[in-house]
């Protein structure tokens, strides 16, 4: 009976020892998976930004009424998007707080677009002195 009891009390020592590296491994991983995700918006904000001042340089430079469409997927975690005074940045919330990303245009630009993820249709219209970006 003692080896019965001692057998049944190391097995729960290993099981107990074999879930907490588990545990840790789950720990882990999901915190690495988190900062991929991240690093994945932060680029897909950034390319966008640059997409889109390319654009509104393009049209700018074509006159009035010179426009362009652009597809683009705003990803997820965005907290604001800032267009003006040549400047295009994406607010995004990750692991380690707000982040700012964006691109400084060489033409003035002004405009808004939506913060919820999505793919949509960005108008880059020129307006003469500036350009309006829209959806």
């Amino acid at each position: 009976m003692r080896k019965k009891a001692q057998a049944t009390t190391e097995y729960l020592i290993l099981l107990s020892f074999v879930m907490g590296i588990v545990l840790v491994l789950v720990v882990l991983f999901q915190s690495y998976s988190q900062e991929t995700q991240d690093k994945i918006r932060m680029t897909q904000a950034e390319q966008i930004a640059r997409k889109i001042a390319d654009a509104a340089e393009k049209v700018y430079y074509l006159g009035e009424p010179s426009r362009v469409t652009i597809k683009a997927h705003i990803p997820g975690n965005v907290k604001a998007i800032n267009i003006g005074n040549k400047e295009i940045f994406f607010v995004l919330n990750t692991q380690q707080g707000d982040n700012e990303i964006g691109t400084i245009s060489k033409v003035n630009i002004t405009g808004s677009l939506p913060t919820n993820e999505g793919i949509y249709e960005i108008l880059v219209e020129s307006k003469g002195d500036y350009v309006q970006i829209t959806t």
